[in-house]
């Protein structure tokens, strides 16, 4: 399906020159300029090229630190010195949002009692401490990337691209809430009607609290930012966390910050055009479920607060908090006249390809297996997107005669695209070629891609227009290059760190043509535009300074992928994060 989009500003297009005096490695030192918060200095990208954020001291607070100039990967091709100076753009900076995981933290459906540390059973990521703040996190992010410029060109993105996981759990609410605030509108986080009385509730004893916010909080179980009842690991002192948990980190206390996070704002919303993909939790409840019975209701009152997997405790009920179908997500994106990337007239189908000025062709999959579990797979059945795979290959065959560059985006990365399903469904498609399935007992991939349901990868190696394939659901910062054993085809994976989880960091993509037989992809990471560090005092009105506390309390997440006390850094490492990519024409 191919797509007619609106383009805003094409007529600059042709007039676009590079800005001289762009070496890579001028940016990369610490730049000392007061910035005012969500403020550029002038004469700086906005990127961490300039400047990064990060514990310098190890005192569970965040700083600014030294840019990272990029690292130029030869793994694909070849450098050639004199690149700098034949290079040109094949279309302006693209910019990456992904895994904003916007919870209605305050829904009866959410299942924080899962939790790792705090819950009943083992499952990593059921609760966050920051995720009442995601929503102001999402719009400081797009804050900053609306004021970003490349490095290399000075010039500033035309796209964006959202590489899904927008919702946290299917709901409607959290899905119009992501939509909202990227076109920029007032926006009220909190969630609850207080008219709404479905029986039993709003009859005693089901009477409706008061409080504005209604999510968990302290009781030995969780975050406490109004004083004493931290969960394990998530106390004020790095002493007792580490006793707890085995993490040197420490959440400061902000007193009414739950509070203040469901309080409306008027969201920035993103200067240019957007598109969007299918994550896991934007199809499926909790990002794992589907078609089954939920209990308790996420449109009723009652609630587990407490993390015993028991829902006693009164909420306020939301008739918004229902649960979309596949289409009626899609719809939601329709109603405000662009799509982002959907077709009107194929309300249910979630893959598109879109043809940008420059000939850069970007195509979106859906990704999500919609008979449950995490991971992703491309299927081409009723559980899947009909002919998906199929019209990918066709897809990609026209754009080889043409001549354009193709980008390739979706949700789950090439690693996690092995949902097979246990009963070895022939129309499959695995990310990788070899590996083994997310599901035990059934077929893996390589038996798949043995069986002759060729993988993503082996289909992009046969389309020399394909040099990146773009995702989120890892996140984590990585680069990867995907070379054929053996054979002619190569390109590039790209996966980018969530919004909701530490580093809350944004990527830009800047394709160049260096007329040697050779492209390069920059891919810059991008900080959002709240500060590091808020003081001890701090304005909880302002969204910015909400954004810089949602960093702080993620960073000090006992979960959370540092780098620190044996954990993987969810930032990569130099050559996952500003990156020249080589890539053979």
């Amino acid at each position: 399906m191919r797509n007619a989009f609106r383009w805003i500003g094409i007529a600059s297009f042709s007039t676009l020159l590079l800005v001289s005096g762009t070496a890579l490695g001028a940016s990369g030192t610490t730049v000392r300029t007061k910035v005012l918060i969500g403020g550029i200095a002038p004469g700086t990208s906005g990127t961490t090229v300039d400047r990064t954020i990060l514990d310098t001291d190890s005192d569970n607070l965040l700083e600014f630190g030294a840019g990272e100039p990029y690292t130029v990967r030869e793994d694909l091709a070849a450098a050639n010195p004199a690149r700098e100076q034949t290079r040109t753009p094949v279309f302006r900076p693209i910019i990456q949002l992904s895994d904003f995981q916007l919870a209605d933290e305050e829904s009866p459906a959410r299942l924080e009692g899962l939790d790792s540390i705090g819950g009943t059973v083992d499952v990593n990521g059921a609760y966050r401490p920051q995720e009442s703040l995601e929503s102001q996190t999402i719009n400081v992010a797009v804050r900053r990337v609306n004021r970003v410029r490349s490095p290399v060109t000075g010039r500033r993105p035309k796209l964006t691209l959202v590489s899904g996981d927008s919702a946290d759990s299917n709901q409607q609410n959290e899905t119009e809430l992501y939509i909202d605030i990227l076109n920029g509108a007032s926006v009220d986080p909190n969630s609850g009607d207080p008219n709404y009385k479905p029986f039993p509730c709003g009859t005693w004893p089901f009477t409706y609290p008061t409080d504005l916010y209604q999510g968990v909080r302290g009781g030995g179980t969780y975050y406490e930012p109004d004083g004493s009842g931290d969960g394990p690991g998530y106390s004020p002192s790095e002493s007792q966390n580490f006793n707890d948990t085995g993490r040197h980190v420490a959440s400061r206390d902000f007193l009414g910050l739950f509070d203040q996070a469901n309080t409306s704002f008027t969201a920035e919303g993103l200067r240019y055009p957007w598109l969007a993909v299918f994550g896991n939790h934007d199809a499926l409840f909790q990002g794992n479920f589907t078609g089954v019975t939920i209990a308790p209701s996420p449109t009723g009152c009652l609630k587990d607060l407490d993390g015993n997997l028991i829902a006693t405790d009164v909420v306020e009920p939301d008739q918004e908090r229902a649960l979309v179908t596949h289409q009626q997500w899609i719809e939601a994106h329709l109603a405000d006249g662009d799509g982002h990337g959907f077709d009107a007239n194929q309300p249910d189908t979630g893959y598109y390809s879109v043809l940008a000025p420059g000939g850069l062709r970007v195509i979106g999959l859906d990704s999500v297996n919609q008979d449950g579990l995490s991971n992703g797979i491309i299927r081409d059945d009723s559980l899947g997107e009909p002919d998906q795979f199929g019209w990918l290959d066709q897809e990609l065959t026209s754009a080889d005669q043409a001549g354009e560059t193709v980008i390739v985006y979706a949700h789950h990365s090439l690693v996690s695209m092995n949902n097979t399903d246990i009963f070895g469904s022939g129309d499959q498609h695995c990310g990788l070629e070899s590996g083994s399935s997310q599901t035990p007992g059934a077929i893996s991939c390589n038996q798949l891609s043995q069986n002759g349901n060729e993988s993503l990868e082996e289909l992009f190696y046969r389309h020399p227009s394909v040099i990146g394939y773009v995702s989120g659901h890892e996140h984590n910062n990585r680069v990867t290059p995907r070379d054929e054993q053996g054979g002619q085809g190569s390109f590039w994976e790209i996966v980018l760190a969530s919004e909701s989880d530490w580093p809350q960091q944004s990527g830009m993509l800047e394709i160049f043509d260096n007329q040697d037989g050779t492209f390069s992809i920059f891919r810059t990471v991008i900080d959002h535009a709240g500060v590091p560090y808020v003081g001890d005092s701090p304005d909880l009105t302002n969204p910015l300074t909400l954004a810089s506390i949602s960093r702080e309390i993620a960073f000090n997440d006992p979960q959370g992928s540092t780098g620190e006390d044996g954990t993987s850094d969810a930032r990569g490492t130099l050559g996952d994060r500003n990156v020249e990519l080589i890539v053979e024409k």
